[in-house]
């Protein structure tokens, strides 16, 4: 492998960065690389066993009243995440194949449980994402995703019309037919 350290390279952007000690792009502004000879931080860095991890979450629909009568997922879905350091990218297909809203205010809001780790309580980090793929829902479809504060849960988000702020989900909006309530997205969150 060659040594770069402190020859200059080219970012798809055209910014100069140079590899070494104290290295920073023109300007000032950018990434700063580590030293490469500086052996116990790369040690560190490698040794360290929790920052990375892939694995799986169970996502499941539940409410702000509490959880349904009864839920079954549907198939193909899937909770997977990549933990790197305290960010961790959840990537998520659901459905299910049935719900029984028995007992649960039409208008509690609906979240999706199960998060692989519980997110941050500060409010700028605790992530969200978009929805790709919503599809079979009896009223309005979520186009957005939260996590919660402090919690394994992710709050699902509606714009009823173009003229309209954005709302949670509601249990109205959830069919309780076979393959209904489909979801797909991907969320950032720090933990």
């Amino acid at each position: 492998m060659a040594d770069l350290r402190g020859e200059q390279l080219k970012d798809s952007y055209q910014n100069v960065v140079t590899r070494g000690t104290g290295n920073k792009l023109e300007n000032g502004n950018g990434v700063e690389f580590a030293d490469l000879d500086d052996k116990a931080s790369l040690s560190a860095i490698n040794n360290d066993e929790d920052f990375y991890e892939e694995g799986f979450w169970t996502p499941e629909y539940t409410t702000s009243a509490g959880d349904f009568a009864s839920i079954t997922e549907g198939s193909g879905t899937e909770g997977t995440y990549v933990k790197q350091g305290n960010v961790i990218t959840a990537f998520c297909f659901y459905r299910i194949a049935s719900l029984d809203k028995t007992g649960i205010s039409s208008t509690a809001s609906v979240f999706i449980k199960g998060l692989p780790f519980t997110s941050s309580s500060n409010f700028s980090k605790r992530g969200s994402g978009a929805i790709s793929v919503a599809s079979r829902f009896l009223g309005d479809a979520p186009i957005s995703i939260n996590a919660e504060l402090a919690d394994t849960k992710l709050r699902l988000f509606k714009r009823p019309s173009a003229t309209l702020e954005s709302d949670t989900l509601e249990v109205s909006d959830l069919d309780t037919v076979s393959n209904a309530n489909a979801v797909q997205f991907a969320l950032i969150y720090s933990i």
